[in-house]
């Protein structure tokens, strides 16, 4: 080791000795002992699933550096200095850097355990962690949150309200009522803001937390504040069980006699493409020209959901969607027992998201249906959990899907064929499916 570098080390070992002393006197009930040899906690295990398993693969200095960065209000004079920091967390091998941090992290936890609570500054590293991310879809929670999240995820029965949501910048929107349910009748729509939830601000929440905020006892009212244009508004909802299709068809008919059959698709289900093709049944004998399939305000779902719905259009054989991750490139093709050969229509809006570009992605791709509308909402990334031993856990993107022509749709969403409005669909079809005849 060259003189010069044993100097630093040497001089990082002393201030670092020096602040976790400085932080023992801090707690007033006991003296902790820290080291770089301290337990490792979920920062260790957190630092390993982001460096080596999220899609983008971060440096372990980024994540290091940015939870350090997070620390620092509660800094003792000493670290505030950026040499020090670096010496100590940058210029220090990975090994070492961790093991520093650790140690900081815990004798924070002990100097401000009454301030922090009992998991407090390890998820403050954490947060800066992901927040160096930029990505909006990793999250970490601590254990009441992150058992909430699973209370949402496994409960059933639940009571809801029929929200549909959804994050676009630093806002969560409604992206979708589900008809007939408690919000419909309310009078929330698409497109607006939701602001709290029990008087809960949700701005810095992730989308799962607040459909977990929602969702309660049926029977049981939930009150939430609303924000449209520059106008807020109150609900007091009460929370139903929800059992609604999630397909709707109806044969719709022009003053010249063209019949077109709109479905309507809210949300991907394991149910939704048999629901589809029994809506496509009860149409056929009508004998319309083409379909609509109107993925509005439709935010997606299971993936398997969309290779079941592209086999209803497309041979078998057929890549519908490419996932990408660290570990490599995997594609997923249609199985297709049965192919409707009708022409089709994609309709889509800004709230369009996740299994439903992928189904309007691979569609165009493939020259199968023509795509109108407005731009899509860009969510095409698959998420992963992990649990900590303590009761918390980590969110975080491990995949990101492209379609057949490796096109990117996670930040990027898709461009219709023709940018237009709902009164102008079905003369936008008559257009497409007349000229082909």
């Amino acid at each position: 080791m060259q003189p010069e570098r044993r100097v630093q080390k040497l001089f990082a070992l002393v201030v670092i000795s020096f602040c976790f002393l400085y932080l023992g006197v801090q707690a007033l009930d006991s003296t902790p002992s820290v080291s770089n040899n301290a337990p490792k906690t979920e920062i260790t295990e957190c630092h390993f699933l982001l460096k080596y398993s999220h899609v983008d693969q971060p440096k372990s200095e980024q994540l290091i550096w940015a939870a350090l960065e997070s620390l620092e209000t509660y800094l003792p004079p000493e670290l505030l200095d950026k040499e020090t920091q670096v010496a100590l967390f940058k210029n220090a091998d990975e090994d070492e850097a961790l093991a520093n941090l650790e140690g900081l992290v815990q004798s924070l936890q002990e100097a401000h355990q009454a301030e922090l609570g009992p998991h407090g500054a390890v998820y403050l590293a954490l947060e800066g962690m992901v927040a160096s991310l930029d990505d909006p879809y990793t999250k970490a929670m601590d254990p009441k949150t992150y058992q909430k999240f699973q209370e949402g995820l496994h409960s059933r029965p639940f009571g809801g309200v029929g929200l549909q949501l959804g994050r676009e910048e630093r806002e969560i929107l409604v992206f979708a009522v589900l008809p007939e349910t408690p919000a419909a009748q309310a009078g929330v729509r698409p497109g607006d803001t939701l602001l709290a939830v029990e008087e809960k601000a949700v701005e810095a929440l992730a989308v799962e937390e607040v459909e977990a905020l929602l969702r309660g006892e049926v029977g049981s009212d939930v009150f939430c504040r609303f924000r449209r244009g520059d106008k807020e508004y109150t609900r007091t909802l009460q929370r139903v069980q929800l059992h609604t299709r999630s397909v709707r068809g109806r044969l719709v008919t022009t003053e010249h006699g063209f019949r077109v059959g709109w479905l309507s698709i809210d949300t991907f289900q394991d149910s939704t493409a048999r629901e589809l093709e029994e809506e496509i049944d009860k149409l056929l004998p009508s004998a319309p020209t083409g379909l609509i399939l109107d993925l509005r305000d439709n935010v997606g779902g299971y993936v398997k959901t969309a290779l079941e719905i592209c086999s209803l259009f497309l041979d078998s054989g057929k890549t519908v969607v490419r996932i990408e991750s660290p570990d490599g490139k995997e594609e997923r093709q249609t199985l297709s027992a049965r192919q409707i050969g009708l022409p089709l229509v994609l309709l889509v809006n800004k709230r369009t998201a996740s299994s439903a570009e992928i189904v309007t992605a691979c569609l165009q791709d493939y020259g199968r249906a023509k795509v109108a509308g407005e731009k899509t909402f860009g969510k095409g990334s698959v998420q992963s959990l992990h649990e900590f031993e303590t009761g918390g856990g980590l969110k975080f993107t491990t995949a990101r899907y492209t379609t057949p022509k490796h096109r990117l749709l996670d930040g990027h969403g898709l461009l219709p064929d023709r940018i237009l409005k709902e009164e102008d669909i079905l003369i936008y079809c008559y257009e497409q499916w007349t000229a082909k005849r």
